[in-house]
């Protein structure tokens, strides 16, 4: 087992190291262009960028909803359930309710809504409670049976029996 983790992560390091090299010859290349259009522009001059490192690589987080939500179909989970759910996945620590409020909204939430934009997941409304948090449920690409019943009673045609 200890072997087989050492291997994997022997991969691991190489991938980033041919990773690195191709960043390396971009960053050089852009250093260079940025000489020939202006000379006084230091290339380090906008400081360093880490975009998209908070959760792994880019779409990590909303991947990692898109699979407890399906994971949890045909039930929904709330809000509040998703969020604990990615801080541990993710390993974050909040050090007070209104840090944990704000992840929730800023991007558990915004994540949330931009899939049921997409059409991927439904908003069931709020739990149970005056301040229960939203219920949220993948949706099935699949028509449920009551779905295609009342296609076939409206389209007026048999072949489904109840």
């Amino acid at each position: 087992m200890l072997a087989g983790e050492f291997e994997r992560l022997e991969e691991r390091i190489q991938a980033l190291r041919t990773e690195l090299a191709k960043v390396g010859t971009r960053l050089a290349a852009l250093d260079t262009t940025m000489a020939h259009l202006d000379g006084r522009v230091a290339p380090t001059a906008g400081g360093v960028v880490r975009a998209n490192t908070r959760y792994g690589e880019r779409g990590a987080l909303t991947r990692h909803i898109v699979q407890l939500l399906q994971g949890a179909a045909p039930e929904a989970l709330d809000t509040v359930d998703i969020t604990h759910r990615c801080a541990v996945h993710f390993g974050l620590v909040f050090d007070s309710r209104s840090a944990f409020n704000t992840f929730r909204s800023d991007n558990i939430g915004y994540v949330l809504r931009m899939l049921c934009r997409a059409g991927r997941v439904e908003l069931l409304g709020r739990g149970a409670g005056r301040y229960a948090p939203n219920l949220w449920r993948w949706k099935s690409l699949r028509p449920s049976l009551s779905t295609l019943r009342g296609a076939r009673d409206r389209n007026g045609r048999e072949g489904i029996s109840s």
